[in-house]
């Protein structure tokens, strides 16, 4: 009996590289951690069928951007963790060029630049916060922003327990 090839397709993929997230490792020091997070950042090319307006497509192209942008914010928890900063830095950016509006992001890159000694830039990356909730929202930033920018503005150690939880990227269940 001849079987046919296995098609190989790039979603089921990328699933398969989140759902390896949820098994049990250590996101400080586990390589095949980041391996896949890199691998699925490699997989996601851009919304799923984009232009395509189907409620079935739209809830599918919402779901896996998700997915997508946690992968993005596990890979620069897992370097700032690491102290890698250009990494996560790196990361970071990438994310908020999807989404903009996480201000969460915004605090780490701020707190990844002052780690590397680059208080101007995180000075930056927090007006950059400022404008973009401005524009978006209408709204100011919350206050563990507003009480970071004040400590690396003054130019105080950051404390060493964080000044809010730590986010965990939302990958589902």
């Amino acid at each position: 009996v001849k079987r046919a090839p296995r098609m190989w397709v790039d979603v089921e993929e990328f699933e398969e590289c989140v759902r390896d997230l949820h098994r049990p490792h250590s996101p400080t020091g586990d390589n095949r951690y980041r391996e896949r997070l890199e691998e699925a950042t490699v997989l996601y090319r851009g919304d799923l069928l984009e232009g395509m307006y189907d409620r079935w497509c739209c809830e599918e192209r919402g779901r896996l951007r998700l997915e997508f942008l946690s992968v993005l914010e596990g890979l620069m928890m897992y370097h700032e963790r690491r102290g890698e900063w250009m990494w996560a830095i790196s990361r970071g950016s990438e994310l908020l060029r999807h989404d903009g509006l996480r201000e969460h992001v915004h605090r780490e890159l701020m707190q990844c630049h002052y780690a590397m000694g680059d208080r101007p830039a995180a000075i930056r990356q927090y007006r950059e916060c400022v404008r973009i909730l401005r524009k978006e929202l209408d709204i100011e930033p919350m206050a563990e922003t507003r009480a970071l920018f004040e400590l690396i503005r003054e130019g105080r150690a950051l404390p060493r327990a964080p000044l809010w939880p730590a986010a965990r990227p939302a990958t589902g269940p």
